[in-house]
């Protein structure tokens, strides 16, 4: 997390202000990513036939990929929010450590 600090920190010092750190979800899904991507056609197909646009296309995606998955992917989606949350702890300790 020392690393991710030192980045972050260089970044700000450089006038930078976003900046995106990712991580893996702690667990895989079962569906492979042809499946995935079968599902995601489809569902995107569906959301232009019944005219659902912009920011609402996000939340339609969510609730329909968690009901094709039979909540797999809600679960996977809960559990990478408290890892995001527990990660992003960490890197404001090494933040504040770094000084």
């Amino acid at each position: 997390m020392e690393e991710a600090a030192r980045l972050v920190r260089g970044h700000w010092q450089a006038g930078g202000q976003g900046l995106l750190l990712v991580q893996p979800p702690p667990r895989a899904l079962d569906w492979q990513l042809e499946e995935m991507e079968r599902v995601l056609a489809g569902l995107e197909t569906e959301a232009q036939e019944r005219g659902i646009l912009g920011k609402a296309v996000t939340p339609f995606l969510l609730e329909r990929v968690a009901q094709s998955s039979q909540g797999a992917t809600l679960a996977v989606n809960q559990e990478l929010i408290v890892a995001n949350a527990a990660r992003a702890a960490e890197l404001a300790v090494a933040l504040a450590q770094a000084g």
